[in-house]
């Protein structure tokens, strides 16, 4: 896209400095050259000097500042969809771990994981019982990791089962509205969405 924008440019700048500078001017500015049916008109490069100098709440940011908080030292935390914790690593490797990165169906196959020196069982999520849930929008694995997370089990040889119970509801949109790519940019939050499945929803083990 960016060579074929580049082309067109040096074809009208050819032609006529003052057309390319035109069009140049509407390309950083807006998208109206590049509406397709049902996308929104959008004022680019305003939104982008309000972002900059106006910075907002994502559901990453909200995340981070809640287990900074609340969270304590080395606490284990699960995030779903699983990709969503790589940020938190990022910003909070330092004090939690993530742990349950892959199940026992993993595509690795079990001799590259006996390979793996720091391999001590916490990898896999059937052996992790998360201090924390971070579920970013309510899909259909929460479900089912709730309920492996809160089976029956032994440790130390007697009986346990925890519960994970709602924390806290995060009002604020869990995708990565701030994702480079214009077509997920939003330069600013995201306040049309649905709270009772589209926020980010916080769950705490207990017994």
């Amino acid at each position: 896209m960016a060579i074929l924008v580049g082309a067109t440019l040096w074809f009208i700048h050819r032609r006529s400095k003052i057309a390319a500078a035109g069009v140049l001017g509407v390309l950083l500015s807006c998208n109206a050259l590049a509406v397709a049916p049902g996308t929104p008109f959008r004022w680019l490069f305003p939104a982008w000097l309000g972002e900059t100098f106006a910075s907002y709440p994502t559901g990453f940011s909200e995340t981070v500042a809640f287990l900074r908080q609340n969270a304590r030292p080395d606490d284990t935390v699960w995030t779903c969809p699983d990709y969503m914790g790589k940020p938190l690593i990022y910003y909070l490797g330092d004090r939690i771990k993530l742990r349950g990165a892959i199940d026992h169906d993993t595509v690795l196959g079990p001799e590259p994981l006996r390979r793996l020196k720091a391999l001590d069982g916490s990898l896999f999520m059937e052996n992790v019982f998360p201090d924390w849930i971070i579920a970013f929008g309510k899909a259909r694995q929460l479900r089912d990791a709730l309920a492996l997370f809160s089976r029956a089990h032994l440790e130390n040889g007697a009986p346990v089962s925890y519960q994970y119970r709602l924390e806290k509801t995060l009002d604020v949109y869990w995708k990565q509205t701030q994702r480079p790519e214009l077509v997920w940019h939003n330069f600013g939050p995201e306040r049309h969405f649905d709270r009772a499945t589209e926020a980010v929803f916080i769950y705490r083990r207990s017994l």
